[in-house]
Formats: C-alpha cells, structure tokens, sequence
C-alpha cells in the first residue's frame, strides 16, 4: 500500500523529458550492441534491406517492453512520467511508433519477392506455406501475429465502441506478444547468435512478460481495498458515494483518484477521484458524474453492496501540499473533483505565516503529517458552460460554510477564495480572465485539471504572461474514457 513516507519525494524530480530521454536510451543502446555485434562477428547481410528491417524489429521489441512496464501502474512509473494520466499518454505514442515499427519490418523483409507481385502479397499472409525449418517456421508465425495485431487495432480504433468491448479486443494484446516471444525464439538469427545482445534483447522481452503478468493478476494482488456502500445519492446527473472499508482503510492524500470496482456490475474497473479527505473512519466520498452506461447504472446501487477500490494515483496533489508557494488550482468541469479535497484541507487547517514554515520531512502517517502542516493561501476556480454544469458548486460552498461552526474565520479572511465562472458561447474562459481575478500569479503555482484542449490553451496563456513552465501542474482527465489497461 502507497503511503505517506513516500510524500516529501513524491514531487517529480526529473524535467517532463527524461522519460522520453530514457527510453529513447535504451533504444539507442540496442542498437548499439546489435551493431557492435555484428562487427565484432564480421557477419553481414547481403540483402541490404535486411538493415532496415532489423531496425525496425530490434527497436520494436526495447519499446514493446517499455509498453508493459508503463502498463503496470507501478510507482516509480508514476514518478518518471509525473502522473498516471501522463504515463497513459506517452504509453499510447509509444503504442504508435510500434504498430509502425511492425508493419515496416515485414514490408522491408518482403522487399526481395518483388516484381512478383503474388508471392509478396502472400509474405505477409503465409511466407513459407510448406515450411522446411524452425527459422521458417517462425517467420510463419510473425506473420500471423502481424495479421492479429492489425485486425486488433483496427477492430479497437474502428469497430467497437462501448468501453467493455474495446477493452475485450485490448487484452487480446497479450496473445500477441505471447506469439512474438515464440517467434523470436524460432527465428534464431541476430538474437540468439549473439551473446550479449541475447542477454539484453531476453532482458526486455522477460520484463515485459512480468509487466503482462502482473496486469493479469492486478485485479488479486494489486495495490487494494474493500469497501461497502454506505450512502448514495442521486439528482439523475450527479451521484454522491460514500462507501465505509470493510477491513483496511486506503492511505490517500487528497486529490487523488483510484479505479474502482462493483463486483455486482461486473469486472470494469472505472477511475473516479476522492473528494474527501483521509478520516479516522476511512469513508471515502465521490462525486461522479454520470456520462454513459455505466457510470447510470450505479444509480441501481444498494447501501451494503461491496466496492473494490485500486490505488490511490496522482501526484497533482503534491504540489499543493509539500510547495512552498501559494496555489491557484483550477478545474473545467468534472476535473473540478481532485481540488475539493485540497479546498477541504486548506479550509480545515492552520494557515502560514512563511511560505518556509512547511518543511520537507518524511511523515509516517496523515496524522503526523497535519500536526506540522500549514495550508498554504488557495484560490480555487471552477470553470462551467453554465449554471446548470456547474454540479458541484453547492459542495465546495458547504465546505467554506462548515468551517464557520468550527470557530474559523471565513475563507476569505484567510486568503483561500472559490470564483465560479461561467464561460458562454462567445468567450472561453482565459488564463488572463482568472490573472485579474488573483494577485500575483507569477508567484504562485497553477494546478490545473480538466480537457486537454484547456490545458493546452492556459499553459501556452501562462508563458504570455511570463508564468515559468515549472509552475505550471496538470492532470488531463480525457484518458481515463477508455484507456485503463
């Protein structure tokens, strides 16, 4: 279970390229030994397009394993990328460069059929339709796997729509990389000839196995907790959870989000953030927002039925709670939910006097952690298309007006203010709407949450407005549609 001995190093320490750097390393360092290789044996190809071919496949497997990896949902992948929303996103690119990887290795391995146009149309159908060797028969089952792999992405891209389906055709992912595995085995070319790229090649290949099996077996031995539904309510466009643990309590920091699963609506497993904060009874709340299927069929849900919660993920949160600087956290629409915890917790606790109170220790408990900490000043922005999107508005005014039965002063005598805007049909809300609506933005840092178009739109607004980029922290909710692996 992630808990908060992790908190004082959880801010990512790398810049937003060292992932892509790391992996764009290994890749290199394939290829380096592979050519390394090849002279140090003086063995050569004759067909010249075979380089090119060999190129491809070499770097389709480094990045295969990297595929995997990113899929595990481990910790460390959390930090390398700087969020889970992030490691998605690059995840899907790497998906990208590899489907084209595999489809130019055939094309250049064909190249020597041609003018004979049939037999090189059947290269990529049946190579070797009486085959004489395991190297043959090898190239036999590449070619399948290739013929699986298109039908795969076409059929997920093109053909299914609801989200249990796309899923069905994405785990299928698997055989593929089971029938590569066995094809690497049985071509025994440059692999297995040489000993050291063997060891590097089988290296990757074993970790994305592990990383394959893992997901298998997340929904048994991943990083969980039990719970039953204690409350739910409904207006028919947002529903309010609140599920009590059944044994063990989730170690969260607020802000941030878990998958969750309803044995009784099936297996899916849907990400949703916590818009609570950590108790002493472990309940957590969810404001969801229902969109489709299945996120209407919770309204069918009974106090008592068991929910099963992954996680937790995000590190949007840490900003605010380990920064020595102010924030201004802004969320568009429904990417308004990981900052109710933060309002919360900045309403509920002492402010600072010293943007240098808040230290950066290692806490071994939400309790140790709140006798020290100091909520740093917070502006909080919801941004609607109009009054009636804007669903969670009377939840964040209740938190301020919770406070004032608890001997606070009001939020607004403390420096921590919530601005509802309303955008319209003639003008979005802008970074420089909000910068006359906050003193000193420059200085503070900018949480933001919501479509990628916005947040794309208000970090090319911050450099206008000379905000430097490393205040700038994000998290798109768009992946979370349809690309939970």
């Amino acid at each position: 279970m992630r808990d908060w001995l992790f908190l004082s190093k959880s801010l990512r320490p790398w810049p937003w390229w060292f992932a892509p750097l790391a992996i764009f390393s290994t890749v290199l360092l394939t290829l380096i030994f592979w050519m390394g290789s090849k002279i140090a044996y003086s063995d050569w190809f004759e067909n010249h397009w075979l380089y090119f071919s060999k190129t491809c496949a070499l770097t389709a497997v480094t990045l295969m394993g990297w595929l995997l990896l990113l899929t595990s949902r481990a910790l460390w992948t959390e930090r390398l990328c700087g969020g889970l929303d992030k490691v998605y996103t690059l995840h899907r690119y790497i998906g990208r460069i590899v489907f084209f990887l595999l489809c130019l290795h055939p094309f250049f391995l064909s190249l020597y059929r041609l003018p004979n146009w049939s037999q090189w149309v059947l290269f990529f159908l049946f190579p070797y339709p009486s085959p004489k060797n395991s190297y043959q028969q090898g190239a036999n089952l590449g070619a399948w796997a290739w013929l699986l792999l298109v039908f795969l992405i076409f059929a997920a891209v093109y053909l299914v729509k609801p989200y249990r389906k796309w899923l069905f055709f994405h785990k299928w992912m698997s055989l593929f990389y089971l029938m590569s595995l066995i094809h690497i085995m049985l071509i025994e070319r440059d692999v297995s000839n040489y000993p050291f790229l063997f060891i590097w090649i089988w290296s990757w290949l074993g970790l994305g196995a592990v990383s394959l099996c893992w997901n298998w077996l997340y929904r048994w031995v991943g990083p969980k907790a039990s719970y039953v539904l204690d409350r739910i309510d409904s207006d028919g466009r947002l529903i309010f959870l609140k599920i009590k643990p059944m044994k063990n309590k989730l170690l969260f920091k607020p802000g941030q989000w878990v998958f969750m699963e309803i044995p009784s609506l099936g297996k899916e497993r849907h990400p949703f953030s916590i818009a609570s904060l950590p108790t002493e009874d472990g309940c957590l709340i969810f404001g969801i927002r229902i969109v489709g299927y299945w996120t209407d069929r919770l309204q069918e849900l009974r106090k008592g039925e068991k929910i099963i919660v992954y996680g937790p993920y995000g590190m949007l949160s840490d900003v605010f709670l380990m920064s020595k600087k102010d924030c201004v956290c802004i969320g568009a629409g429904v990417g308004i939910t990981p900052f109710i915890g933060m309002w919360a917790l900045a309403l509920h606790s002492p402010d600072r006097i010293s943007n240098d109170e808040n230290g950066n220790g290692i806490y071994p408990s939400w309790e140790d952690f709140l006798k020290t900490w100091k909520s740093p000043k917070l502006d909080l922005f919801y941004l609607v298309n109009s009054k009636n999107d804007a669903i969670f508005d009377e939840v964040i005014e209740n938190v301020a007006i919770s406070t004032q039965f608890m001997h606070l002063k009001k939020s607004s005598e403390r420096g921590h203010f919530y601005h509802l805007l309303i955008s319209n049909s003639s003008k979005y809300i802008s970074l420089f709407d909000i910068s006359q609506r906050v003193d000193n933005l420059r200085e503070k840092n900018i949480l933001l949450c919501g479509p990628i178009a916005m947040i794309s739109a208000f970090k090319l607004q911050a450099k206008e407005l000379g905000i430097p980029n490393d205040q700038i922290f994000f998290e798109a909710f768009e992946w979370r549609s349809g690309s939970i692996h």
